[in-house]
């Protein structure tokens, strides 16, 4: 899934931030996200979870609206559902 890797260089360069900054704040190397930003390898979720957080942005806006919509659903109501599953399964739920 390149398009993960490119979204969050997209992200990170939108924002101003720099790698070393972003893997900083996602407890990750710099040489991890470089891989990550050219598709080189798939984060695992809870990567991608400190990922977004470091890029001060939902877990939803690393991937495309594609994948997004055939994820968590193309309604509001669908991306509030997946919304709270995620969160009930995350506690252990």
């Amino acid at each position: 899934m390149k398009h993960i890797g490119k979204r969050i260089k997209d992200i990170r360069e939108e924002r101003g931030f720099t790698q070393d900054g972003v893997a900083l704040g996602a407890k990750i190397s710099q040489a991890a996200l470089s891989k990550i930003e050219n598709g080189a390898i798939m984060p695992k979720l809870e990567t991608l979870e400190r990922l977004a957080k470091s890029l001060k942005v939902d877990l939803v806006a690393l991937v495309s609206p594609t994948v997004a919509n055939s994820l968590f659903g193309k309604s509001l109501l669908g991306a509030v559902w997946a919304r709270v599953r995620y969160r009930w399964l995350r506690r252990g739920g």
